[in-house]
């Protein structure tokens, strides 16, 4: 009814009224459902679940379901139900339908919907879910997303990932009648709460506006008041979104999140996960606490509404990474469309009108929720599945691949079986199922009721007694599957059933919970429990311990039957099937339980009655005992008790003593060893070595990236773990010296002087970027202590404020060797606390495992188990467990100390590996560690240990494993007159090698012997030299072992050698050295009291200077460490009183001096110095007072050198400032360092050694120079180069002198060709004999003889009288005789030669071999070219060759014949007195250059006319003129003209001219000459210029000598040259043209009576072509050349 009014307003009108806008609504009355063909009893709208419950149970095809509700009733009374079909035979169950006719209310509907899809517990079957696109409507999505109703979809199966095979497909339609309408903010994190409005529309209608934040209920009113919708139901949640690759963990009951490792590092806060954010744990919503910072990688959740308030995770199951979802800010509201007109459409929405613009809104259909079965697949296979959707657009891409194999519960497990294992166990044996595979784990029950109800109730676990349940985790290995069920009764009957699980879940099959699943049990069987005889020891294993020992493993028991195992019974036997075994009871004490091992338990086995034999197969097997029996006999082992094989019985070594060839072999013979260990000898091994010593080389590298100026470096030294000593700061570039100084320095102290470093060689090189330093250790025979594998130096670097980056670096380029090498230590030791237990093993270079060694074994045992190993062969152990660890380099609590030495592997082996997994401690603290012997630093550069890394030997060889047959080896490749010593050991294939045996003698020496004779001796003419020979031979094949160190050669006129003439030729290996004595003295009683001098060496030309050397100067660097010499008196000191004297008394003035430096015995610090002040008689004062123990001194040594600090030390240095001032740079150094500081000079040093001090305390320093000496006059030459001693009190003088002790000889080759006597003196032509010995430092070889004897000769002397005349055109002839001189042998043959040079550099030649008719010879020369000069010459040989060369008289000739004549002979007319004739050169000079032309002319054509010159006549002109002009002819007469050439031969035939003749006339001028053009001095003009004809008209010059043409005769009476022709020229025409054809249109002709022209009126710029003519009155000439100018 509608609401009554009453009014008490006041006002005109004021009226109050009620009216009914929306009619109210419920629903009411009753409803039923039918399933199939029954149908329900009627329910009333708001039945409740109970009543739901029964009446769905009463329909007889319904069966068991289950009901529940979320109690939500909505406000028009409407409600929901959740039923559950539980008959496992159901499977899918059709929708129940409702018939709602008889309820009441607008809108009533009962809407039914499948929320699971039901199936069928089958194997051949999948279900499929899958989520719809949520954004594919008509809506204002916000993104590019589908934006149009998905229609439908599509999902695949196919049993290939590519689907290549069988497709099963299944369609599927999204249901409507559920959707999702979701709104979220897009624009990032983190999120922001929505503000404003949207709509919905459906069928073309629209829905009033609904409020971002609209509840349910808003919702529903919205949607109901659309067209086509009745009735909707409506939840509302907040909307959510996954972070991508973000994952949590959270346990339930737990507060805290915490990101999965699956995911890790989440970086929650880089996702947006904020304080304060809401985030969704499963099905529930919580906030991030308030107090989280966004960095770390967990968080606290709280409750909604207060996030200061920590609220657990509370659901099914703990989340393991889950999916992290957070709010989008906005809400999602899940429609139920209950009562619709027609189909179900989906929603849309127009745009939006939300706040802010990253506001979006999504609709969609509800997702699949296992909403496909699909059946019938074939069960086993792994099938892919695949799936798409559809829209009016078209199919999407298909999903991501996923993949199941449709599989069901197992079947039951086969072949169960009980039996009892004691009285409170049984055991129950089983194999897998048929089916199920893969098993995930097996279910075994047991129960004293054969119903199992107590193993079905939820007490029963593993543990419980007398019945149970136990899950078993699927176990790996064969079946079958065993599992021990204890807790029992004994004598009690037990039921045992077992199950199989996989990865199906088992289902409730009856509602009433009988039976609780559809586990598939196997059928009971059962068993009672009673006591039993221990089960056999298992896992029987052996290991050898010896000869007569081995050690047995074995698992203990794994039952023992009920009753305490008593003790063991080993059974052994060389027969496998026990007839003859012998048994031994082990009480249960001695077998050692194995840590870390499982059951696993050992103790060794030495029999004594009887014993095992070596070399002999035992089997062995194990039996427990306890009070009911013994178990059976383990499994069957087998062992060969064996051990290393002993060494050969005898072995002798030996060597050749004589033999033509170096000896560089020995041999060793050996006798077989008589002891094989067990196993026979499969090999033997030889070794050898020498006693030499290689020394350390160390590399200090200093680098930078910029030139350095402040850096410093240190270096230290650690020879032990508690020795370390550092150097002083060494400047970044140190000089070399200073670097050793400070290495040598290391450990110095006045009271503990500790020696680190005796002896050390330094060098420095440059490097692009840096220094290097190479410090060679050990090199010095006197001192050993630095011999050998050397300890690393260390180096430390300070920048000081440079930039450059410096960096140091020290690494070893040779490790060192010491004499014999070193066999390598190695620790062992055993670390812990509390007790321990326990066995360890060791293996060694890659050798099987020892057997197991107790944790306190002893070294012997240690020994034995080791020397068992293949690669070990002999060692020795020793324990110390007293041991200062601090003296090893090892910590922690010792427990027991080995050391290993390696006397069987030389050099430096690997360490020695360790398992110590089976080693326990009462306090859990035990290790067992080895410490390899190695040089290794820990990280502040100290020794790690004590342990002795192995040398090799120098010269170390083996034989490699030889033939077990074998007892002979020859070692070769030795060094004739080295040492070696040889070891021989037998192997055996399973333990390696026995002890080493040194034969007799244990050493042998490659003795060195006299060389053998010279090869290949013979004697040659020394040519060229008529008193000496050349004697070649080759080295002898044998050098004896030693060095060649000269030749003795010799020669004789007789075969017998009774008077040789003798020479010696030294080798290079008997250089001779040059040597100077340096000495100091003093006189005028002065004595030296110290100072220093200089020298100065020149060598080669080259001039140095060293630093200052000290007078008492050591003579050796090695000796600068110090060097000292006991005094004989006997001293008396007191202590704090610088006064000593001697005990007796004796004058010490000639002992002891000023400035020496002494140590006594009894001082306190027992390496300080007392520097002598004076020395008077008897008595002597120190510089400072004598502290120590005062009286009469055991011992006092006077000293030189000496380590010492930066100040005192007197190792050598150069200047530095700090480290070397100049008091150090003059007090320190030994001769060698102070010379040898000249490198350059002396690159390979000196040796010194020194005398003295005499009564002056003088020394004598003899210095040999270890180069090779130079020629005489620049070999070294030492002088005083300044001297600064002192003497005590300036009494006298100190002197410093240098003499020359030996020169020095270098010998460069000594074999070859020698001649022989090097001056001369034999007789030429008589014949020597010759014989040569080599000889070494063990004497001569035999002589080698040459096998022919040879006379000394020479090459003849010249012939003589030579004469060279011509013979023909192509023949000359030589004439010559004997040469005065035949050089001593025959002359055989002259050679003559000729060549068209002096200097004869191309040479053809012929001989006389013909000598028989004696002096004169003479050749015919022929072939020679005519006309070309050949110089000759005759040479006389004989043995020797060709003599010296003879010259002829003349030097050359040329072949040759007349000339041809002239060629190209041509007559003109000059004018009327003159004709000229002109001619080239003939076409053949005869062979001889043409010495002149003749000219005839005649008024006849014979030439013998009787007319008179003028008119006949010739003339002879030089052979450089071709044309002449005859002259004072007459006009009235014709003339005749012919040349002819001449040579020394003869004159050629006459060539006439052409024409032949000719009658002198007047004539037209010749062509001017010498035109020249140019531009004119005023525009438009050309300036021309041009000299008189020099040749007349016909071209023919008047007269020439070679290229010069000489101006024509002037005529008799005329005053110009006839090149006119005869008639003066009256002008010249000059004519020009634009063109040079001058056929152009710009052009003229002018007339000029001189010699120059200025052309006017040209066009500027223009070129003109220009030419002139002379003319006179006889007619105008021809034009001379043209030229070109361009006008002005």
């Amino acid at each position: 009814p509608n609401l009554q009014a009453s009014n008490s307003l006041t006002g005109k009108g004021a009226t109050v009224t009620v009216t009914e806008v929306t009619k109210g609504n419920e629903v009411g009355g009753y409803f039923t459902l039918w399933y199939g063909s029954e149908t329900t009893d009627e329910m009333p709208f708001d039945v409740d679940t109970g009543t739901l419950h029964s009446t769905l149970e009463a329909l007889d095809k319904i069966g068991h379901v289950d009901v529940n509700t979320d109690g939500h009733i909505d406000s028009e009374l409407g409600r929901s139900f959740a039923i559950t079909f539980l008959d496992p035979e159901l499977g899918d169950a059709a929708l129940l339908v409702a018939d709602t006719s008889q309820l009441t209310g607008l809108g009533e509907a009962v809407h039914v919907s499948e929320i699971v899809k039901g199936s069928l517990a089958v194997k051949d079957a999948l279900y499929v879910s899958f989520d719809l696109p949520r954004s594919c409507s008509t809506s204002d999505v916000g993104r590019s997303h589908c934006g149009i109703p998905i229609t439908e979809a599509s999902i695949e199966f196919s049993p290939t990932m590519d689907f290549s095979e069988t497709i099963t497909s299944f369609q599927y339609s999204p249901d409507y009648s559920i959707q999702f309408i979701r709104t979220s903010y897009t624009g990032g994190s983190p999120p922001q709460q929505l503000s404003g409005y949207f709509n919905v529309a459906y069928g073309g209608s629209l829905s009033a506006p609904i409020n971002a934040h609209a509840s349910a209920e808003d919702v529903r009113v919205a949607l109901e008041g659309l067209p086509g919708i009745e009735t909707v139901s409506v939840v509302r949640d907040y909307a959510s979104y996954v972070i991508s690759d973000v994952c949590i963990d959270v346990e339930m009951g737990s507060s805290r999140a915490q990101c999965s490792v699956a995911c890790s590092p989440c970086d929650f806060g880089d996702n947006g996960i904020n304080a304060n954010q809401l985030v969704k744990l499963g099905d529930a919503w919580r906030r991030v606490s308030s107090t989280y910072d966004g960095v770390q990688e967990s968080f606290d959740i709280t409750s909604v509404e207060d996030s200061f308030i920590k609220t657990p995770y509370i659901g099914v199951v703990s989340l393991d990474e889950w999916d992290l979802q957070v709010w989008t800010g906005g809400y999602e509201w899940a429609v139920f469309l209950h009562n619709i007109a027609g189909e179900a459409k989906p929603f849309s929405t127009p745009v939006h009108n939300m706040l802010p613009h990253d506001a979006a809104i999504e609709i969609g259909a509800k997702d699949c929720n296992k909403c496909i079965y699909m059946d019938t697949l074939t069960p086993g296979t792994q099938y892919y599945i695949r799936a798409r959707v559809k829209n009016d657009r078209g199919w999407s891409d298909y999903s991501d691949l996923i993949s199941e194999t449709p599989r069901a519960i197992p079947s039951p497990p086969t072949y169960v079986h009980v039996d009892a294992i004691s009285g409170k166990c049984l055991e129950v044996e089983f194999s897998p199922p048929v089916y199920g595979e893969p098993l995930i784990a097996y279910v075994v029950q047991w129960d004293y009721s054969e119903l199992f109800t107590l193993a079905e109730d939820v007490s029963a676990s593993c543990a419980s007694l007398r019945y149970g349940s136990c899950v078993l985790p699927q176990p790996g290995g064969l079946p079958p599957i065993k599992y021990e069920i204890c807790g029992l009764l004994e004598s009690e009957e037990y039921h045992v059933r077992v199950a199989a699980t996989n990865s199906v879940e088992v289902q409730s099959v009856h509602p009433l919970g009988n039976p609780k699943d559809n586990t598939n049990w196997s059928g009971s069987t059962s068993a009672v429990p009673l006591d039993q005889v221990p089960n056999p020891p298992t896992s029987l294993d052996t290991f050898v311990l010896g000869h007569d020992g081995v050690q047995i493993l074995f698992d203990w028991p794994k039952r023992d039957g009920g009753k305490d195992i008593t003790e063991f019974v080993v059974a052994y036997d060389t027969m496998e099937d026990f007839s003859s075994a012998n048994e031994m009871s082990i009480p249960l004490s001695l077998p050692e339980k194995i840590p870390s091992s499982g059951d696993k338990f050992m103790f060794n086995f030495v029999p004594t009655n009887p014993q095992l034999n070596s070399g002999t197969n035992y089997f062995i097997k194990l039996k427990a005992i306890n009070d009911i029996g013994a178990s059976e006999a383990s499994a069957v082992a087998s062992i060969v008790p064996s051990g290393p094989p002993a060494p050969p019985s005898a072995a002798v070594l030996s060597t050749l003593q004589i033999s033509e060839m170096p000896v560089t072999e020995a041999t060793v013979s050996w006798e077989q060893s008589v002891f094989d260990g067990g196993y026979p000898i499969d090999g033997y091994f030889v070794e050898w070595w020498s006693r030499d010593m290689l020394p350390e080389i160390q590399v200090v590298r200093l680098l930078y990236t910029s030139i350095l100026s402040q850096a410093t470096f240190t270096l230290s030294f650690s020879p032990t773990p508690i020795d370390k000593r550092e150097t002083s700061n060494l400047p970044w570039d140190a000089p070399a010296d200073l670097v050793r100084r400070e290495i040598l320095n290391l450990g110095w102290d006045e009271t503990a002087d500790l020696v680190l470093i005796s002896d050390v060689k330094v060098t420095r090189s440059t490097l692009a970027n840096g220094y290097q330093w190479s410090v060679t250790f050990g090199n010095n025979p006197d001192r050993s202590l630095n011999d050998g594998d050397q300890v690393s130096l260390s180096g430390n670097i300070m920048e000081n404020g440079d930039t450059g980056s410096p960096t140091i670096t020290v690494s070893t380029t040779q490790d060192g060797r010491r004499p014999d090498g070193l066999y390598e230590v190695q620790y062992l030791q055993i670390i812990g606390a509390g007790t321990l237990s326990g066995h360890y093993r060791i293996k060694f270079s890659a050798s099987e495992w020892t057997s197991f060694i107790p944790i306190h074994a002893s070294a012997s045992y240690i020994k034995n188990v080791l020397e068992q190993l293949t690669t070990v062969g002999e060692v020795d152990v020793v324990q110390n467990d007293s041991v200062d660890q601090s003296l090893v380099g090892t910590d922690g609590v010792l427990v027991h100390h080995y050391e290993v030495q390696f006397l069987s592997n030389p050099g430096n082996v690997e360490a020695m590996v360790i398992d110590s997994s089976h080693v326990a401690s009462s306090d859990d603290v035990v290790s067992v560690v080895v410490f390899d012997g190695s040089n290794a630093m820990d990280v502040l550069n100290t020794k790690e240990s004590a342990a002795i890394p192995g040398e090799l030997p120098v010269h170390y060889g083996n034989s490699g494993i030889l033939d077990s047959a074998t007892d002979t080896f020859q070692i070769s490749g030795l060094t004739t007159g080295t040492e070696y010593f040889v070891a021989v050991s037998a192997r055996n294939s399973v333990h390696g090698l026995s002890k080493r045996m040194l034969p007799n003698p244990s050493s042998i020496t490659p003795p060195l012997q006299a060389p053998g004779i010279p090869q290949h001796v013979s004697i040659d003419v020394n040519t060229g030299y008529s008193d000496s020979l050349v004697v070649n031979f080759d080295p002898p094949e044998s050098t004896g072992g030693s060095g060649i160190l000269f030749y003795r050669v010799e020669l004789d006129p007789t075969p017998s050698f009774d008077s040789p003439i003798v020479q010696d030729f030294d080798c290079p290996a008997n250089n001779k050295r040059t040597e100077w004595v340096i000495e100091t003295s003093a006189v005028g009683g002065g004595v030296i009291n110290g100072g220093s001098f200089r020298l100065e060496l020149e060598v080669d030309g080259f001039t140095s200077v060293t630093f200052e050397i000290p007078y008492d100067a050591v003579a050796l660097s090695s000796n600068e460490t110090g060097i000292f010499e006991e005094l004989i008196p006997n001293f008396l000191t007191s202590s704090n009183s610088n006064g000593i004297s001697t005990i007796p008394p004796i004058n010490i003035e000639d002992v002891l001096f000023p400035g020496d430096r002494l140590r006594f015995s009894g001082q306190s610090a027992a390496y300080k110095y007392y520097e002598v002040q004076s020395a008077t008689g008897t008595n002597a004062i120190l510089s400072e007072s004598f502290i120590g123990d005062g009286g009469v001194q055991v011992s006092t040594t006077r000293h030189y050198g000496g380590r010492g600090n930066p100040l005192s030390s007197r190792i050598h240095c150069q200047y530095q400032e700090d480290l070397c001032p100049v008091t150090s740079e003059s007090e320190s150094g030994s001769l060698q360092s102070k010379l040898e500081d000249l490198s350059i000079a002396i690159p390979s040093g000196v040796f010194v050694d020194r005398d003295g001090p005499n009564n002056q305390n003088g020394f004598i320093w003899r210095v040999t120079f270890l180069d090779d000496s130079y020629p005489q006059g620049s070999d070294f030459t030492l002088q005083v180069h300044s001297n600064s001693l002192t003497t005590f009190g300036n009494q006298g003088s100190a002197h410093v002198s240098v003499r020359l002790l030996n020169s020095g000889m270098t010998y460069t080759s000594c074999t070859g060709s020698l001649v022989m006597p090097s001056l001369g003196g034999l007789v030429k032509g008589l014949e020597y004999h010759g014989r040569v010995s080599a000889r070494n430092s063990e004497g001569y070889s035999l002589p080698a003889k040459a096998t022919e004897p040879t006379a000394p000769m020479v090459i003849p002397g010249a012939p003589t009288g030579a004469t060279l005349d011509v013979v023909s055109a192509t023949e000359l002839r030589i004439i010559f005789g004997s040469p005065s001189d035949n050089g001593g042998d025959t002359i055989t043959q002259y050679l003559i030669e000729w060549s068209t040079t002096s200097d004869f550099t191309s040479t053809q030649s012929s001989t006389l071999d013909y000598l028989a008719g004696g002096s004169p010879f003479f050749k015919n020369i022929g072939g020679l070219i005519t006309g070309t000069y050949y110089y000759v010459r005759v040479r006389a040989k004989n043995s020797q060759g060709y003599g010296i060369s003879q010259m002829t008289t003349p030097a050359s000739l040329n072949p040759h014949q007349n000339p041809s004549p002239p060629t190209n002979v041509k007559l003109g007319i000059t004018s009327n007195t003159m004709l000229t004739i002109g001619w080239d050169p003939p076409l053949s000079d005869g062979g001889d250059s043409i010495s002149k032309y003749r000219v005839e002319w005649d008024t006849k054509p014979s030439f013998a006319s009787s007319s008179y010159p003028p008119n006949k006549g010739y003339i002879d002109v030089d052979s450089s003129v071709t044309s002449h002009t005859i002259q004072l002819l007459s006009s009235q007469k014709s003339y005749h003209l012919r040349v002819q050439a001449m040579n020394t031969s003869g004159s050629s035939s006459s060539q006439l001219s052409t024409p032949s003749l000719a009658t002198p006339s007047m004539q037209v001028p010749g062509s001017p000459h010498s035109l020249q053009a140019m531009p004119g001095s005023s525009a438009g003009t050309i300036e021309i210029s041009w000299q008189r004809p020099r040749r007349p008209h016909h071209s023919i010059s008047c007269f020439n000598e070679g290229d010069t043409i000489k101006e024509c005769p002037t005529p008799y009476g005329g005053s110009l040259p006839a090149s006119d022709g005869g008639e003066n020229i009256s002008e010249y025409e000059l004519e020009y043209n634009e063109r040079i054809d001058f056929l152009g249109t710009d052009g003229g002709r002018r007339t000029y009576t001189g010699f120059h022209a200025v052309l006017p009126h040209l066009y500027s710029g223009r070129a003109y072509f220009v030419r002139v003519l002379a003319r006179n009155s006889i007619g105008s000439g021809k034009y001379g050349e043209i030229v070109s100018a361009q006008a002005t």
